[in-house]
């Protein structure tokens, strides 16, 4: 994911993920699913399982890695497909050569979810879908993403615009945030004080060096 991608979630898209089709090393059983994904849901929801036969009875939540910028042309294909497909997006504002414009990003880059059912709807498809890659995978199987995680993200779409929302996170001095908006989006910072109701002060490191910024409350985010 790059630099300005949330770490909602620790699911960053830098993906060394096993995708469908693709065996994985002879004489190992390690997991070749998105590495961030496994910590982060293994932390808060228990270990992400693996498709077995009693939860091929449910509907479950599979994630999809698709080829570079194309989410959305995955989404519209696989939603074709019957899948019910998640693709969450983000607003975020940038500097560019013109000034500060206003540039719509998925939350989680080269990444979308579907839900099916696998034993009355094959993920096989998926494969060949315009714009996917395939499916993510523990060795040889899907592997299924949490539904609290799902959830969390669903909880923070807006309904009116349909776009993800970060909230701004707890402000305790030490606290590791991340800036949303502005010509520092994507970088992290460490929570120093408040300046009033509106303003905080930030320790930033950049080129190896150490400063202090003041920054509006407002373009903070989580950091989870």
């Amino acid at each position: 994911m790059g630099a300005g991608s949330p770490a909602i979630f620790g699911f960053r898209a830098r993906s060394k993920a096993k995708i469908a089709g693709k065996p994985a090393p002879t004489g190992t059983n390690r997991p070749y699913a998105h590495p961030a994904l496994a910590a982060a849901t293994t932390l808060r929801y228990g270990p992400v399982h693996r498709v077995n036969e009693s939860s091929r009875r449910l509907l479950s939540w599979f994630a999809v890695m698709t080829k570079p910028r194309s989410e959305a042309e995955a989404q519209i294909c696989l939603g074709r497909q019957g899948f019910e497909c998640l693709f969450p997006r983000v607003r975020r504002t940038v500097r560019a050569a013109s000034g500060m414009i206003v540039r719509t990003e998925s939350l989680f880059p080269r990444y979308v979810f579907i839900r099916s059912d696998p034993s009355l709807q094959s993920l096989a498809p998926v494969r060949s879908t315009r714009g996917v890659t395939g499916v993510v995978r523990f060795g040889f199987e899907p592997a299924c993403v949490p539904d609290a995680v799902i959830e969390q993200i669903r909880a923070r779409i807006d309904a009116e615009d349909g776009f993800v929302k970060l909230a701004v996170p707890d402000l305790l001095p030490g606290a590791l945030v991340r800036i949303n908006e502005g010509p520092l989006s994507g970088l992290d910072a460490i929570f120093m004080s408040h300046l009033g109701d509106d303003r905080v002060r930030l320790l930033l490191t950049m080129l190896n060096s150490e400063r202090e910024i003041v920054l509006q409350k407002s373009v903070l985010g989580s950091r989870i």
